[in-house]
């Protein structure tokens, strides 16, 4: 709405991204930009006022290795959190996700700074993690613009194929196949949506 009032973004543009979102479970902001209705640095000075914390771009980042180590994979994975540097900096997507804070905070050891990255970048980090093992050298935000351009789009419904590889790829015992949701599998006892329309 705010984007909306301030005249960035159009209803019809809003209204589209309403739609993939009830798809698709990302962010509305995110959502705007990956459809090109909305620049990224709009989205970040959106954001920092939404929170009230600092905004920052994870494409324009080196995180060093040393310091992506000091969470597990899993853990980001879950709070969608990725530490930035030793003084407790964390990129988040909800940074008022209080539960999340505190299991970090515990995790580390030590107080945070919350920041705010848009969650298609926060995912694009969690995707490299996923396919680069660690080696001493820094990640480096331009390698997460190729992980964005691989992420799935909601673009319609998705062949038999690509929900077996969905399925294998995302370490699945279960597909869930039901009408009115996207696409499930179920991996380590969690529920995992396709980014596909829901099924009819």
């Amino acid at each position: 709405e705010l984007l909306l009032a301030c005249e960035l973004i159009t209803q019809q543009q809003l209204t589209e991204a309403c739609r993939i979102q009830a798809q698709c479970g990302e962010k509305l902001g995110s959502t705007l930009v990956l459809l090109n209705h909305l620049a990224l640095e709009t989205l970040l000075k959106a954001l920092g006022q939404q929170y009230g914390v600092q905004p920052v771009n994870l494409f324009k980042l080196d995180i060093p290795a040393s310091v992506l180590r000091l969470l597990p994979l899993e853990t980001m994975k879950k709070f969608q959190a990725i530490p930035l540097a030793e003084n407790g900096q964390m990129a988040m997507a909800d940074p008022r996700n209080h539960d999340a804070l505190r299991h970090l905070q515990f995790a580390l050891g030590r107080s945070l700074k919350p920041m705010v990255a848009p969650a298609f970048q926060i995912e694009a980090v969690l995707k490299y993690l996923e396919k680069t093992p660690l080696g001493d050298d820094p990640l480096p935000g331009s390698a997460l613009v190729n992980c964005c351009s691989e992420m799935p789009r909601c673009t319609g419904l998705p062949e038999i194929e690509q929900l077996f590889r969905f399925l294998l790829d995302g370490g699945g015992t279960d597909l869930l196949l039901v009408a009115g949701a996207p696409p499930t599998i179920k991996a380590n006892n969690e529920l995992v949506r396709m980014a596909a329309a829901p099924l009819t």
